[in-house]
């Protein structure tokens, strides 16, 4: 069966696409507080990607809350703005004041 090939077909209704998908997600953050980080920072979307690598919109599409980011990418994401990643995955704006690395 090493040639049988997998037909994702309707992706929500095909055990298949749902088995590959759940073993091909890899950690996947949400952070509330990255918006707030970079205005903090003083820094535009288009600088924090320079600094990144990170797409534009795919910052533009985090701080909305419309995408989760692969951990790798949350972890630039906090480097380049000197917060911890709980800092930016936290709903609390406070925990963004005092705690700058």
């Amino acid at each position: 069966m090493a040639d049988e090939k997998i037909h994702f077909g309707s992706p929500t209704g095909n055990p298949d696409l749902q088995k590959y998908r759940a073993n091909n997600r890899g950690i996947r953050c949400l952070l509330p507080n990255l918006e707030r980080a970079r205005i903090v920072r003083g820094m535009t979307q288009q600088e924090l990607f320079e600094k990144t690598g990170i797409a534009r919109t795919t910052i533009s599409r985090a701080e909305k809350i419309k995408c989760k980011l692969v951990h790798k990418n949350a972890l630039l994401l906090c480097d380049a703005l000197g917060y911890e990643l709980w800092q930016l995955m936290s709903n609390n704006p406070a925990d963004l004041s005092d705690k700058i690395k």
